[in-house]
């Protein structure tokens, strides 16, 4: 079967520099991947081992992974606004007059025409 991306439904291996940590993730879409991610924890982690990485167009995730998904408004909204809201305490605005104009501004750069990738748990 032949995708678009080469790493199109793809379970894929991050871990942290200090090797503490290590986590497995589905890119449920054919769509790019970041190379470094944050772990659940909050570490900086990279895409590891990239020949390993293993197209399973129909993996079921179980409950708990954390998957690759499209981002849409509503997984990146508490996001944003809280990225929106640090932009007017550290730099009072910055380009924007309100938040609302801020966040209306950023938010195609966020979805990315709904290709970005955005990490969700599954759900089982």
């Amino acid at each position: 079967m032949a995708f678009a991306h080469k790493e199109a439904f793809c379970l894929m291996t991050y871990q942290s520099e200090d090797l503490t940590e290590t986590e497995v993730l589905w890119n449920s879409r054919d769509g790019v991947t970041p190379f470094i991610i944050s772990s659940r924890n909050g570490k900086q982690m990279r895409h590891i081992n990239w020949s390993l990485d293993r197209c399973v167009p129909d993996f079921k995730p179980p409950a708990g992974m954390r998957i690759f998904v499209n981002a849409t408004e509503d997984l990146v909204r508490d996001e944003l606004a809280a990225y929106v809201e640090k932009i007017f305490v550290d730099h009072g605005g910055g380009y924007w007059a309100t938040r609302e104009e801020a966040y209306a501004a950023l938010l195609p750069g966020w979805l990315h025409a709904g290709d970005e990738p955005w990490i969700v748990e599954s759900r089982g």
